[in-house]
């Protein structure tokens, strides 16, 4: 319908016509911007009474009179290394090969200057400029090699060689030379890249170290250590540590980061699992076993044996062999801390040594993150298919997609409880219950670097906080289906489009406030003006958009859509502002429903856009692609959203929202399917359980009140889940 300007409300009231396991946390928050050596942990084992051992050892370095002190650690190549001196692997098995790797698990934040001759800095002599800005590659991606092609050596790492340690227990060697560099160094470098470096992006990055059972890299890897860094968050969003952008020659302390990776334990060395949970002498609370006895290899190594039982004393039972050969399995009592220090290890990275040998930060410059470029999402760890959120980042591209089967979640700070793991693992939203706790996406303990969102670290959904990506004037992102976010906020700005392809299909759900109650979803939208497409909700709130975007904008809901400026009210949805919404002449904008559409005060389409309005069916839902690949974010869905699943998918709720009273209809019902459905409340309590024996099933909520449920059909192990709004 061309050149048509509304302004009244319009019913289009439609009757029966259908035409139819890698850590990322650590003991201490490594992104704390209030660090001070009182805030760090520190752990000293006491010998045990009745304890026949008495083991007793550091357990965590803090500052220079505990870190490891093995040369060459003051000394060495490269701006972004690894040391092995602080695992017992380095100091105990000095015969079986150590290798590493690094690779990319977050947006691949680069600056094209960086790969020129006179790199990112300035001449003296120049006015400098105050800021640091980091965008996507716009080179070729050449996937043999996983390298982003600047047509020059080194290029752009997105994973790097499995390499060996040098005897040092350093991860940079000169003889052959190689060494590892974030790009983010050449803001203060005139260029000069060594051919032997190994460049990676500023962000999120995983650390692997490996041991294997013999002295070659090609033999067995027999045990590992995984962790995530985020350096978007932080004292490294500030990295370079220096307020300037010009060559700042020899100062390591300034660009100089090392890890030093520990295995920390508390006194019961050699109980491999349930035995004696004292993970809290470690941490203040009990922690998750994240090393379960029954992953060691069955067969051991040749030259490094098994633990005989989950009980074994090694003392007792292998006095002929030294009692640190078991360091090389860590126990259920083990945990990681591996946060990125300053050059010397002292500190963390960011800090230096101030007045009374206390740590103090060291200035730098503020960065930015732009995703800019319409980059395949699915060359980013493919694997495991999780990709971290950036702490802050503008989206400018056209049309970038969040692919199928991807988990989208943000690092955590430390060690998740017991209880917050048994929490998420209960809460319908994460796609659980799972069957190994280090599989629940257990949510964020960080908040929002941005001082003028809410910081409670005891609200919980001030989690959606955490990460932020602003979708500016001209952006497009689409969420395929069958996507996880966890802990992120998507704002909307005037003229950028979020198209949710089918946002049932997607874990994590959207935190809305509804009727004074918070729902604790685990991303959120904000509508600054821009269209927003919920699709394939049973209901679509349509307001506060001024649609300028060239291209078809398809809203679709399987029963509903309201378009106005207060519509969003009926669900009081604070997050989408009351506001016209107002098609432009070079607007294109359709809406599909089978049910009602309903033009309400506030929407308007002017002369020479393009609208539509159709009452029908909208047809079979976008499904998850068939191809499953990797374990890690396709794991959840593998389990909950399977294509092609023998359940009624299209089903719907009516009325949604709704009074308490409402109807499933189970579309292409049949016997066979054998379907359950079940009413979950926000907190994950079951409530009613009925199996689908017709297609119409009556369901009445009014005895538990106003808020938000979720409505769970189940077949087997195949799940849909759609929520149920009650005002």
């Amino acid at each position: 319908m061309k050149n048509l300007e509304i302004k009244i409300l319009i019913n289009v009231v439609c009757f029966a016509m259908f035409i139819n396991n890698v850590s990322a946390q650590d003991l201490i928050n490594p992104y704390s911007k209030s660090y001070t050596l009182s805030s760090e942990l520190f752990v000293k084992n006491t010998p045990v009474v009745n304890d026949p051992y008495k083991n007793e050892y550091d357990m965590l370095f803090v500052n220079g009179s505990q870190a490891p002190n093995l040369p060459p650690l003051y000394y060495y190549t490269g701006e972004y290394e690894i040391s092995l001196q602080g695992l017992p692997w380095f100091t105990y098995f000095p015969a079986n090969m150590i290798s590493f790797q690094y690779k990319v698990v977050s947006f691949p934040f680069t600056m094209d200057c960086a790969f020129s001759a006179n790199g990112c800095a300035v001449a003296n002599n120049v006015p400098l400029p105050h800021y640091r800005n980091l965008y996507l590659p716009n080179v070729p991606y050449i996937q043999t090699d996983n390298v982003w092609d600047y047509g020059a050596v080194p290029n752009l790492s997105n994973l790097t060689p499995l390499k060996a340690f040098f005897p040092s227990g350093m991860s940079n060697t000169s003889s052959p030379a190689y060494a590892h560099s974030l790009v983010s160094t050449q803001f203060v470098s005139n260029g000069g890249n060594s051919p032997s470096r190994k460049i990676l992006p500023h962000t999120a990055i995983e650390q692997t170290i490996n041991i294997h059972c013999g002295p070659l890299i090609t033999d067995n890897i027999i045990s590992s250590i995984k962790w995530v860094y985020d350096n978007t968050r932080g004292k490294m969003n500030e990295y370079p540590f220096v307020a300037t952008n010009y060559n700042l020659g020899a100062q390591p302390g300034k660009y100089d980061q090392i890890f030093i990776p520990q295995i920390v334990q508390n006194q019961y060395l050699f109980d491999y699992d349930i035995s004696k949970k004292i993970s809290y002498q470690i941490l203040p609370y009990e922690t998750i076993n994240y090393f379960p006895y029954n992953e060691i290899p069955p067969a051991g190594c040749l030259t490094i044996p098994r633990p005989s039982s989950i009980y074994q004393d090694f003392f007792a039972t292998n006095s002929n062999l030294p009692y640190t050969y078991y360091y090389i399995y860590p126990n259920y009592n083990a945990l990681y801390t591996h946060p990125l220090r300053q050059f010397k290890g002292e500190f963390i990275a960011g800090y230096e040594q101030g007045l009374g040998n206390n740590p103090q930060p060291i200035q730098g410059l503020r960065h930015t993150y732009q995703i800019d470029q319409n980059i395949d999402l699915t060359i980013i760890n493919p694997t495991e298919q999780t990709i971290y959120n950036p702490s802050e980042v503008d989206v400018t591209a056209s049309d970038l997609h969040l692919p199928s089967y991807y988990t989208f979640k943000t690092i955590r700070g430390v060690y998740p409880s017991i209880a917050n793991v048994t929490a998420d693992n209960n809460d319908p939203q994460t796609g659980g219950p799972y069957a190994d706790p280090r599989d629940v996406p257990v949510r964020t303990d960080l908040r929002s670097e941005n001082t003028n969102d809410p910081q409670d670290p005891n609200t919980p959904w001030h989690s959606v906080y955490s990460s932020r990506y602003y979708l500016k004037t001209g952006s497009k992102l689409t969420i395929e289906p069958c996507v996880n976010i966890f802990d992120a906020t998507f704002d909307v700005e005037e003229g950028a489009t979020l198209v949710f392809e089918n946002q049932q299909y997607n874990l994590g759900f959207e935190h809305k406030k509804l009727n004074q109650t918070q729902n604790l979803g685990r991303y959120k939208i904000k509508g600054l003006g821009g269209a927003i497409l919920r699709n394939y909700n049973a209901t679509q709130y349509v307001q506060n958009g001024k649609i300028t975007q060239p291209y078809n904008l398809h809203y679709i809901a399987t029963s509903t859509i309201l378009a106005g400026a207060t519509v969003a009210a009926i669900v009081d949805d604070d997050d989408q502002p009351i506001g016209n919404y107002t098609i432009e002449p070079v607007g294109d904008v359709q809406f599909t429903a089978p049910d009602l559409i309903s033009l309400r005060d506030g929407f308007s389409a002017k002369t020479g856009c393009t609208f539509k309005a159709k009452c029908e069916d909208p047809g079979l839902l976008p499904d998850c692609p068939q191809q499953f690949n990797g374990n890690g974010g396709s794991k959840m869905m593998q389990n909950h959203f399977q294509p092609n699943a023998n359940i009624l998918f299209d089903g719907i709720v009516t009325p949604n929202p709704n009074d308490g009273l409402f109807t499933y209809r189970a579309n292409n019902f049949s016997h066979e399917n054998n379907c359950t459905v079940e009413i979950i409340n926000s907190i994950g309590l079951k409530l009613i359980s009925k199996e689908i024996v017709s297609e119409n099933i009556f369901f009445d909520l009014s005895k538990y009140g106003k808020g938000v449920y979720f409505l769970k059909v189940m077949n087997g192990t195949k799940i849909k889940i759609e929520k149920v709004v009650v005002h």
